[in-house]
């Protein structure tokens, strides 16, 4: 006599093949959802649907491999890695581009940090690439560590007020991760709301009571769905690419004894040159002129070279724009060169389309 199993006390998991041609639902009465050859291959009937899709990282430069605008920044406040901006009070700290943990190339480290410290290590998301993420529950994962002691970090999530308005945010959530010595990959998973399109923040902040540690940071990710997927690699080139949508910076040659000439243009009247140029990379907006200094910034005309006392920007657009200078006894007419004195370590040319 039969007598039915109506409950299992114990179960062991065993390796086995499974070896069939087609896998299909239950209810489908067409094509086969998949098809196995003897090759190897697999064809799918008719749509694959992948739970995360490429290019799923909605951070750039989560690696910390970009960073235009050097490689330490003390006292920072502001943009620092490329996309990465620091906020602080108290004593202040200094974020720095360092090498990166096993597979990651470089990392952020963030150093000097007292016991009145407080920062917030943000990078805000336009609203262009948020809004498919309105209601949505996304994972954000990355790796940290503290160079000595355990810490408790908080990692959170705000939307702006207004669409890539960040100086006003809501918050949406947090949580916080405990930092030890060992790099350890943090993972958190929430649900977004409706007002994620107008542009996302996440930030990294610190809790008070850590004394005299670094915090490092690598491998950021954000992407739709509740599990974290192996961190999403990129080709250098295609990084940098992401980066200069937002901030592009040019400096001449800092060695040798000639003047680096960067852009060429004209005299437009004794006291003017212009130089037009197109972006490499388009500018998610029409960017400004961020360069504090025109220290060793020189043109050359007919052979002459010239100090300038003023850089400016106009006519710019978010594909091109037209510098010009302020300089004295120039002729009209003649082909100029814009670059930097020889051997000068202070010459740049900084467009600013940050959010």
């Amino acid at each position: 006599m039969l007598v039915p199993l109506t409950s299992f006390t114990s179960e062991t998991i065993m390796a086995a093949t499974l070896k069939c041609d087609t896998i299909t639902n239950a209810s489908n009465t067409g094509t086969a959802n998949l098809t196995l050859d003897a090759s190897g291959n697999a064809t799918v009937g008719n749509t694959l649907v992948m739970g995360s899709s490429f290019k799923r990282n909605r951070i750039i430069n989560g690696d910390m491999r970009v960073s235009q605008r050097g490689t330490s920044f003390a006292s920072a406040s502001g943009y620092t890695l490329d996309r990465w901006t620091l906020a602080q009070g108290g004593t202040a700290c200094t974020v720095s581009q360092v090498a990166g943990i096993s597979g990651f190339q470089n990392a952020a480290q963030i150093t000097g940090i007292a016991g009145n410290t407080s920062f917030y290590f943000n990078q805000n998301i336009e609203a262009k690439n948020c809004y498919d993420l309105a209601s949505q529950t996304v994972t954000i994962s990355f790796y940290a560590s503290i160079s000595s002691g355990t810490y408790s970090l908080l990692i959170g999530a705000n939307y702006a007020n207004s669409s890539d308005i960040f100086s006003g945010v809501t918050y949406i959530n947090s949580t916080s991760v405990s930092l030890s010595t060992t790099p350890t990959r943090f993972s958190w998973t929430l649900s977004l709301p409706a007002n994620v399109t107008n542009g996302l923040q996440i930030q990294f902040v610190n809790q008070s009571g850590l004394t005299a540690s670094n915090v490092t940071i690598t491998g950021v990710q954000l992407e739709v769905g509740s599990v974290a997927t192996p961190y999403e690699r990129q080709i250098y080139s295609d990084q940098l690419a992401q980066c200069q949508r937002y901030f592009q910076i040019y400096r001449g040659a800092t060695t040798g004894t000639d003047i680096a000439r960067m852009f060429t243009g004209y005299t437009y009247t004794s006291t003017q040159t212009e130089y037009p140029f197109v972006f490499p990379v388009q500018m998610r907006s029409a960017p400004t002129l961020s360069n504090s200094s025109v220290s060793g910034i020189v043109i050359v005309a007919n052979g002459t070279s010239y100090a300038i006392s003023a850089l400016l920007i106009y006519q710019a657009s978010t594909t091109a724009a037209m510098f010009y200078t302020v300089n004295s006894a120039l002729t009209v007419g003649f082909g100029v060169a814009l670059g930097n004195a020889a051997a000068s370590t202070t010459m740049y040319i900084a467009l600013n389309a940050e959010l």
